[in-house]
């Protein structure tokens, strides 16, 4: 997405290890265990979905790892701008987890995530505001759709 040269840009992989290592500091059983279902369903939605949110350039370099070793191509290539597109989607369907437990977690890390994205000074001097104000809704959105589905399992 972001085409003007910075110095030593960390890829999505960088950014999510040292976000996600960070969540699981002194985190133990099953919600460790969500925390962990949620990264893997992150990097698995980058991996097949991610590459919508791409220019041209970036498809094309995409294209190319792939070819050389299509594990983990779009998180090992791709940076902190990218990853703040796609997270709109991470938080709708087919992405958002059925399970309303996991579901919450997964709209809490998400949200987290954005926040991260938003502190961290990885995306550079560019304004990427309505690109984090898109992010924002679709996670607010997420958590209504969480707190209705729950009212309605707990018969409310």
């Amino acid at each position: 997405m972001n085409t003007s040269p910075m110095k030593s840009r960390p890829t999505i992989d960088q950014i999510l290890n040292d976000f996600f290592q960070a969540q699981l500091h002194r985190t133990r059983g099953e919600n460790r265990q969500r925390i962990e279902t949620v990264r893997r369903l992150l990097l698995q939605s980058l991996e097949t979905d991610g590459e919508r949110v791409l220019v041209d350039e970036d498809v094309a370099l995409l294209e190319v790892e792939r070819a050389f070793n299509p594990t983990n191509a779009f998180a090992r290539t791709m940076h902190a701008d990218d990853l703040l597109v796609f997270l709109p989607a991470f938080v709708t369907a087919p992405w958002l987890a059925e399970d309303l437990t996991l579901r919450q977690k997964q709209i809490w890390i998400s949200d987290a995530l954005v926040k991260h994205l938003g502190a961290s000074g990885l995306l550079g001097d560019d304004d990427y505001s309505c690109f984090f104000l898109e992010a924002q809704a679709r996670v607010h959105g997420a958590r209504a759709g969480y707190f209705i589905e729950r009212k309605k399992l707990l018969g409310f």
